[in-house]
């Protein structure tokens, strides 16, 4: 009965873990909404709850009033494919570090205790993420008098629409400055769910396999040896990027060179631009496309890219062409991988067969770029930006916008094990180099002793190693024959463990007068 009240307690201990996973992430997309201001068009509720469904993999689909525009509801379906991945990103940190931190005390991972671990891990998420997504529906009130200026059909507002200009005078022309269509959105609970389940699976695992103070089940060797130290690198220095651009976004933000907004948008967005910078700055093509307003939240130079609305190539070589300072992209990420070779050398063990410097470089560059193989693909697929819609549902209204970014997963499969295999390779050549240096000897030979007329004069060991300190008293020495201190007595051998005549005890002396 013990070892099933075990497991039972520690599934429950692991479905809470989900619960401080969506407060964090509730936490970050309520102040990020709040910040872009985007509450003032929705209910912040429903819209935290929103975004939290979308950073875990869900769905939302805008439906409403829509026909004031001249267009019917079914025309914006599905338009909306934008993972807000700062949320994600918190949400996966908190989650996965608070699943494998009781781990860490258990001297060994059984498989049952792992499998138990991880369905209360996954139940409680799941009932969670239904809570958030039935939440999740909410309406967006449009007000056209901010979008018209007054009836004057003037560009710019403070309104979603905006940066539409004269199509919004438009617009306010023909469905009259007081009317206030709405817009809703529903979290598709069903897709929601399945993609949800798929997201906490990968956030575990990942965790699981990264986390090298954690063991892992027997028979798990090639695991432990092989994959975990390369990928524990990948993430750690993944993790350092999202971080400092965050870092530096918010710097941005709070020096007043953006305020409240650039914040909203470092909190919701960093890892989006991270995770398509990464693969960029590796030489993988991007292709762009953006039309309407939305190319405005693009950053320079690549709103300058694609403001003709027509499909782009994004390489670094063009952006490069409208600003030199691109250049410092590839030389960063080339720091970053090679970061990455030598964690991942200094994390791996040691062959017990000695090996050749260049076969384990070989080997560690190899194991690098299987795992850069797999994540240069995924990155681009998490940052894939599709924006297909007339009406948005968080503030981005716009008819006729449209806003896509994407990379092409072949090149950047290839670009990933090329790239990580040479990197790995110096990586675990420059540890290999300094561990070599760390095992050479420090101090040069002793010099020889001058030979005296008897031959080399050999000092006498010392009985403890502190007995020649300075200030010690030194216990008293009987000269012997030659007037040397150290030279013994006359006689049979002192030694009181040599087993010969010096085990004797010493003859009484004789009485005076006998």
């Amino acid at each position: 009965m013990g070892r099933p009240r075990g497991l039972l307690v520690g599934a429950v201990l692991a479905a809470t873990t989900a619960s401080w996973a969506f407060a964090a992430m509730g936490a970050v997309a309520a102040l990020g909404v709040h910040l872009l201001g985007l509450d003032r068009y929705a209910a912040i509720g429903p819209a935290t709850a929103a975004l939290v469904a979308m950073a875990t993999g869900g769905t939302v689909s805008p439906s409403g009033d829509l026909s004031v525009f001249g267009l019917q509801a079914a025309g914006a379906q599905g338009a909306i494919g934008v993972v807000p991945l700062g949320v994600s990103f918190v949400g996966a940190v908190v989650f996965g570090t608070l699943f494998v931190r009781p781990l860490r005390r258990l001297p060994v991972l059984d498989l049952p205790v792992l499998l138990s671990r991880l369905a209360g891990a996954l139940v409680g998420f799941l009932l969670l993420l239904w809570v958030v997504a039935w939440s999740g529906n909410g309406t967006v009130a449009i007000n056209l008098d901010s979008v018209t200026g007054g009836g004057s059909g003037s560009s710019g507002g403070s309104g979603p629409l905006g940066s539409l200009g004269g199509l919004g005078g438009l617009i306010g022309g023909v469905v009259g400055g007081s009317t206030k269509p709405t817009v809703g959105f529903t979290v598709d609970l069903l897709p929601t769910l399945g993609l949800g389940l798929l997201w906490a699976l990968a956030v575990l695992a990942l965790a699981l396999i990264a986390s090298r103070r954690v063991p892992l089940p027997h028979g798990w060797t090639v695991l432990r040896r092989d994959v975990r130290p390369a990928v524990s690198a990948v993430v750690t220095v993944v993790c350092g990027a999202v971080l400092a651009g965050a870092v530096s976004g918010l710097v941005v933000g709070l020096t007043g060179n953006g305020g409240a907004k650039t914040v909203g948008g470092v909190l919701l967005g960093t890892p989006n631009g991270v995770f398509l910078a990464l693969p960029l700055g590796m030489a993988v093509p991007l292709n762009g496309k953006a039309s309407g307003p939305l190319a405005q939240f693009l950053p320079a130079p690549v709103n300058q890219l694609l403001k003709g609305g027509g499909g782009q190539s994004i390489t670094l070589s063009r952006l490069a062409g409208m600003d030199g300072r691109v250049w410092l992209l590839p030389v960063a990420v080339a720091l970053m991988l090679l970061a990455a070779g030598v964690l991942a050398a200094v994390r791996t063990p040691r062959p017990a067969a000695p090996r050749g410097a260049l076969r384990e470089a070989a080997e560690a560059g190899l194991r690098l770029g299987v795992v850069l193989a797999v994540t240069v693909p995924v990155l681009l697929g998490l940052a894939e930006v599709s924006v297909n819609a007339d009406v948005s549902v968080f503030g981005f209204s716009a008819i006729g916008a449209g806003l896509s970014i994407s990379g092409n997963l072949a090149a950047g499969a290839g670009l990933g094990l090329l790239e990580g295999a040479v990197l790995g390779f110096l990586g675990a050549l420059l540890v290999r180099r300094f561990a070599d240096a760390q095992r050479r000897p420090a101090t040069p030979a002793e010099p020889a002793a001058p030979a005296g007329p008897a031959g080399p004069a050999a000092a006498p060991p010392l009985a403890h190693p502190y007995d020649a300190l300075p200030g010690r008293p030194q216990p008293p020495q009987r000269p012997g024959p030659s007037g040397n201190p150290y030279a013994a007595p006359p006689g049979p051998p002192v030694n009181p463990y040599s087993g010969g005549p010096a085990q004797q005890p010493p003859p009484p002396p004789t009485p005076p007068g006998h």
